[in-house]
């Protein structure tokens, strides 16, 4: 199979030789531990609660949720990094070889005090 990616940082590395920017290729993100504050996970045993917590009434199979205390700011940041978890999470739970799970079994949560 042919690494399109590594090419395109090759050819990008030539092109910018000589400039004031260095290119990286596949360069590993994993460096910083990050921490998701809740994950609520469909299990395939056991029913749903007849009363769910206000704003959990449309839970999907992964329910990924930021908290933030009256200390922290629900701001843009906060949401920015809770759609990176996402996006990192989902790709975890690709099987090798295998198509992403699709979006609609996911549900991203905000929730502030």
């Amino acid at each position: 199979m042919m690494k399109w990616h590594q090419i395109f940082g090759m050819a990008l590395t030539d092109y910018f030789s000589g400039s004031a920017y260095t290119v990286e290729v596949e360069r590993d993100l994993s460096l910083r531990r990050q921490l998701l504050d809740i994950i609520i996970i469909e299990r395939g045993d056991g029913e749903r609660p007849d009363e769910l917590p206000d704003g959990f009434d449309n839970l999907a199979a992964h329910n990924l949720v930021t908290f933030k205390s009256h200390r922290e700011a629900l701001n843009a940041w906060a949401l920015d990094e809770l759609v990176g978890h996402y996006v990192n999470y989902r790709k975890q739970l690709r099987p090798p070889s295998e198509p992403m799970p699709p979006e609609t079994d996911f549900r991203l949560y905000g929730i502030c005090a």
